[in-house]
């Protein structure tokens, strides 16, 4: 055998359980992960249908909040805290804000904390 084809073996057993290893944790983070971010995806869009509403313009915080909570429902996202939502004052109007923390149980007794803010702006009155 030539010295070349000697030093070319490829990986070992251990090298290929090391890949295959973190491929599983990395598959396994990414699946526990994924719904959170698919969720907030979906309050992000429905937070721009409602931003983009022209019947909530001189509505107050009650229909904008109404109005946003039945487009969730029908989207099927559930299970957020009461506070993730408001309506804040801004500089030229109002704006919805989304602040929200989700904590995701990945393997063990390890958890990852997600953390999500997004804002949008309201029609003007």
């Amino acid at each position: 055998m030539s010295g070349v084809a000697r030093r070319q073996r490829g990986v070992g057993m251990v090298g290929a359980m090391a890949w295959l290893g973190l491929a599983v944790l990395l598959l396994t983070v990414g699946f526990r992960l994924a719904p959170s971010y698919i969720d907030y995806l979906t309050v992000k869009s429905a937070m721009n249908a409602t931003s983009e509403d022209q019947e909530l313009k001189g509505k107050g915080r009650l229909e904008v909040m109404s109005s946003l909570g039945r487009r969730l429902e029908v989207n099927n996202i559930r299970g957020l805290p009461a506070d993730a939502f408001s309506v804040e004052p801004d500089g030229s109007g109002r704006q919805l804000v989304a602040a929200y923390e989700v904590r995701v149980p990945v393997l063990f007794n390890i958890d990852a904390i997600l953390s999500f803010d997004h804002r949008a702006p309201l029609p003007r009155q």
